[in-house]
């Protein structure tokens, strides 16, 4: 009975039996009901027979008990409350610093149930001997209970955000598509004419003939130099569609990401490639973990930096001095992983 409740519920998990079989009908949805109710039912009756019951409500009464005790023998003075407190406030402390300094989920709940863990045998134990109170462990268990609502919370809105990202791109990508299948032809079908026009005028010697239009500048445009300009727009309008098609169109998946050391991926990869240069690439990475990275864009950006920075701040004839340098800064918050680059 539980493998199958199980199986059920990994079914209902996928959202295999909310996809394709829950809505179906709804006998369907009333069997699905019903092993969910009786699931519930058979947890709580298991409950019952472990006795657990039983022994929350004797530790529950001895508790009580323990504190009228303590009461009436006047041991729970504010002596000891005031020392509970401290404790309580020594034990958050250390929950704030595990839940703001480990950087993963794994860790931050791991090292709040072993300070929960450590916290529920010294508790028992101070009251028991000492009569003194401590609330670390209810305090450190509704800590967990927040960072794990939060974390899941922040899944969801990541898995939302991905939906909503991957809709819009698929609408975009329609859009395009359509523009792309509607646009190429009729600029194939507009260059025609244009390029037997200057065959023709070629043939005729008519291409070096000024236009009477004046330009900006007062020259006169010479009739070849009006046509290669429209036909020069015209690809330019056939290449913009295409890339815009192309570019949309790339579909990375979540399986294509991996967990990256940022530094060696300059250091092995991208570095080498410009060894040869008249400048010289300097990073300075103060991130320590691995990023999740899809490795080919990454690169593929770094390097159209690194280009622009050739192209449009390195002269090409100034010689390999050592003067010129293009420094990558890697550096982290809490949420963010920021990469500055600068130059000379």
């Amino acid at each position: 009975m539980p493998g199958a409740i199980r199986r059920i519920y990994e079914k209902i998990a996928t959202r295999e039996v909310y996809d394709t079989l829950y809505y179906s009908s709804r006998k369907v949805i009333f069997v699905i009901d019903l092993l969910i109710g009786l699931t519930i039912g058979y947890l709580v009756y298991t409950l019952e027979w472990s006795n657990l019951r039983e022994k929350l409500i004797s530790f529950l009464m001895w508790f009580l008990s323990r504190v009228d005790y303590l009461v009436k023998i006047r041991t729970f003075d504010d002596r000891a409350f005031t020392t509970g407190v401290l404790i309580d406030l020594l034990v958050i402390t250390i929950s704030a610093v595990l839940s703001t300094y480990c950087k993963t989920y794994k860790g931050k709940i791991t090292g709040n149930v072993v300070l929960a863990a450590v916290a529920l045998p010294v508790s028992i134990y101070l009251m028991a001997n000492h009569g003194i109170i401590m609330n670390s462990f209810i305090i450190i268990s509704v800590i967990i209970l927040i960072l794990s609502f939060n974390h899941f919370s922040d899944q969801q809105s990541t898995r939302e955000r991905s939906r909503i990202v991957l809709e819009k791109n698929s609408a975009e990508f329609g859009v395009v598509s359509h523009i792309s299948h509607s646009v190429k032809p009729q600029v194939l079908i507009a260059k025609a004419p244009l390029m037997a026009v200057r065959q023709y005028l070629e043939k005729q010697n008519l291409l070096e003939n000024a236009l009477p239009n004046k330009l900006m500048n007062g020259s006169h445009e010479t009739i070849g130099e009006a046509l290669d300009k429209a036909i020069k727009t015209i690809n330019q309008i056939n290449d913009v569609v295409a890339n815009a098609r192309n570019l949309i169109g790339r579909e990375i998946s979540a399986d294509d990401f991996e967990e990256i050391d940022v530094n060696d991926l300059f250091e092995q990869e991208i570095k080498p490639l410009y060894s040869n240069k008249n400048f010289r690439i300097s990073v300075n990475c103060r991130v320590a973990r691995k990023l999740r990275l899809h490795r080919a864009s990454f690169v593929e950006a770094i390097n159209n930096i690194i280009r622009n920075a050739e192209t449009h701040a390195f002269p090409a004839t100034r010689e390999g001095t050592g003067d010129d340098v293009l420094s990558f800064e890697i550096r982290e918050n809490v949420k963010y992983v920021f990469i500055d680059f600068t130059n000379n």
